[in-house]
């Protein structure tokens, strides 16, 4: 088993490719949209209670809340 030494200057190219890749990244989710729940269409608030735990259900926005949603 060969240890392979690299030139100083290919190390630095490496590091910076990868905090340019990284910095790329970082800005295209900043500006991406996260999203948001949605109400069921064709369902209504009543039927979303027979079927869901209420606690699971909010009142103001009638949709079922994930495990880590903020919101209301």
């Amino acid at each position: 088993m060969s240890l392979v030494f690299y030139k100083k200057g290919d190390q630095i190219i490496f590091c910076m490719s990868i905090f340019i890749l990284t910095l790329f990244l970082h800005l295209f989710t900043m500006t991406k949209d996260p999203g948001f729940l949605q109400k069921p269409i064709g369902v209504t608030f009543l039927q979303l209670l027979e079927n869901f735990d209420p606690i699971l259900l909010c009142p103001d926005c009638e949709v079922v809340r994930t495990d880590r949603s903020r919101h209301c």
